[in-house]
């Protein structure tokens, strides 16, 4: 069995559907390959988190997604479908700049991008950032459209709405700017939420309030979230399923809880174990990924975490293929031999 089967296998209903997704930069100093192969299965009304080290891959990942990235330098191949009901799409076969394409982007596929202090239009008040996604999509009149706005400030948690809606971003804080990106992100009723980061620039003691209110508004509205992290207690507290990436492969996927109790792939395990733990860390020298992710100009052949694993295996030079360790856990690792083997 493919690799995609086994990816494509997992989940009947299916909402996006990832095969073979490539982006690749072409820059003066040669070819950046910072997604090399991805296959990922999005199911309906379902997390999943994209989870690895900085200059894994996962924003690449959902800007190519999202038709955000210009071509050239970027050259994205292979095939990213979108399900609306029986039939599908391949997003790539789109113009990134068509109507098609923009009637899902933003509407059915919305976005909520890393840092909510750059993201929003400083010369524009928070209502017409709102209302600009509602006018684009629906045919709400202006004073609809305020409203809708108004009622969505309200639901993710910011108080005296009505008043609000007419201020500019300099007036709110960190955590409720990102509370108005929640909003933008939702002003649609979007079925795919993709979510970069979204508690990066946050302070620590209200992490836990947004990452609440994300997982009871997609609960609500019905909508699947890929949230993109690097922080694994956020994934816990958010996903139902996980995406472990490296150095732009898929490494390991399944549940939460099969990735959290029983990871197979070593990189999971490094990562697993480089979580400080409250009360159990003391005296003992915190745990590490020895070396950084290799330079994508110049990847490695074969296993790609080759140069930082502990284990010595001989197939090492061989590109490993992804193995099913258990149904709906796959794990890209010469370790499992399945029937790949």
């Amino acid at each position: 069995m493919s690799a995609e089967d086994m990816v494509a296998n997992m989940k009947d209903d299916k909402l996006l559907e990832i095969k073979s997704l490539r982006t690749h930069f072409h820059t003066p100093e040669g070819k950046v390959r910072a997604v090399d192969g991805v296959d990922l299965v999005i199911p309906r009304n379902t997390s999943v988190a994209l989870v690895g080290e900085s200059g894994s891959g996962k924003s690449v990942t959902s800007k190519s997604i999202m038709g955000l990235l210009p071509q050239p330098p970027a050259e994205i191949t292979g095939e990213i479908l979108y399900y609306q009901g029986d039939q599908s799409i391949n997003l790539l076969e789109l113009d990134p700049d068509g109507d098609e394409y923009s009637q899902i982007r933003g509407n059915e596929i919305s976005m909520i991008f890393q840092d909510p202090m750059t993201s929003l239009n400083p010369v524009f008040t928070i209502g017409n950032q709102i209302m600009e996604v509602i006018l684009r999509h629906t045919d709400l009149t202006k004073a609809e459209a305020k409203e809708r706005a108004i009622e969505l400030l309200d639901k993710v948690g910011i108080a005296n709405p009505r008043q609000r809606v007419d201020e500019y971003p300099h007036q709110f804080s960190g955590g409720m700017r990102q509370r108005v990106m929640i909003a933008i992100g939702l002003a649609c009723n979007p079925t795919l939420l993709i979510a970069d980061e979204p508690t990066t620039a946050i302070d620590v003691t209200i992490q836990a309030g947004i990452l609440e209110l994300m997982k009871e508004l997609q609960e609500e509205f019905k909508t699947s979230m890929l949230m993109i992290s690097h922080d694994l207690g956020v994934v816990a507290q958010v996903a139902d399923k996980v995406a472990v990436m490296y150095l732009g492969e898929v490494v390991e996927y399944g549940d939460v809880l099969d990735i959290f109790h029983s990871p197979q792939h070593p990189y999971t395990k490094a990562l697993l174990k480089s979580i400080p733990i409250l009360g159990q860390n003391r005296g003992r020298e915190f745990e590490v990924i020895e070396g950084t992710v290799p330079d994508p100009f110049n990847i490695p052949v074969g296993c790609r975490f080759q140069t930082r694993c502990n284990n010595q295996c001989p197939s090492k030079y061989q590109n490993p293929p992804m193995i099913e360790v258990k149904p709906g856990h796959i794990t890209k690792c010469w370790l499992y031999k399945g029937d790949e083997s």
